[in-house]
């Protein structure tokens, strides 16, 4: 470890280097315009057309959107369970197997 003297005098030394440093001088209205810049933002309000028109026809879009699309799902899950039945019943044809003795769980072999 240093000495405590070196460290001393290191950190004399810049303290001595902070006392030098002088005020910067910015471009005259510097500040005003910047304020002026913060001002204008602050002040300017929402687009009329996309917080109040499009964005409430956005939201309608999308809720229209998926109920249409559960409207099919559920359709075609009808259909989806229809077309099982009848790739069952050709199953239970080629195999020989009566449409009365099968059961879905015991083609696919759970118990």
């Amino acid at each position: 470890m240093m000495a405590r003297d070196e460290i001393e005098q290191k950190v004399e030394k810049i303290l001595q280097s902070a006392d030098s440093f002088s005020r910067y001088e910015g471009k005259p209205f510097l500040l005003t315009r910047v304020m002026a810049a913060v001002e204008n933002k602050t002040q300017a309000k929402p687009a009329f057309v996309t917080h109040l028109i499009l964005q409430p026809y956005l939201l309608t879009f999308i809720l229209l959107l998926n109920i249409f699309s559960a409207i099919y799902f559920f359709k075609n899950n009808s259909s989806i369970d229809q077309n099982r039945e009848q790739y069952i019943d050709q199953l239970a044809i080629e195999f020989s197997i009566s449409s009365n003795s099968y059961d879905l769980t015991t083609l696919i072999g759970e118990e």
